[in-house]
């Protein structure tokens, strides 16, 4: 299956990376990240996908897949411990 253009594309422009992610889609525009919920592993707020301007990520941190994790982006916002947003990526990468 192909993947879907960014939900965001209409207001932030062209993605410049997508990448396919287990229950979600993770577009790089070029000012914000936005994820894109495919499956039912979780609801972000109203909507299907979440936009997270660059200015508000203080840290991403990657897990690679291990014997015990699967691997995994984090988004942490700046003056919180909690994350943002976390998902995990599968093999399949588009740049655009």
């Amino acid at each position: 299956a192909q993947m879907q253009l960014s939900p965001a594309r209409e207001f932030l422009g062209m993605e410049r990376y997508a990448i396919d992610c287990c229950g979600a889609n993770l577009y790089v525009h070029d000012h914000a990240v936005v994820i894109d919920k495919t499956g039912g592993l979780w609801i972000v707020e109203d909507n299907n996908f979440k936009v997270i301007p660059f200015k508000s990520i203080a840290a991403i941190q990657v897990k690679l897949q291990s014997t015990i994790i699967n691997g995994y982006l984090e988004f942490k916002p700046a003056n919180s411990p909690l994350p943002l947003a976390a998902v995990r990526p599968n093999r399949r990468v588009k740049t655009v």
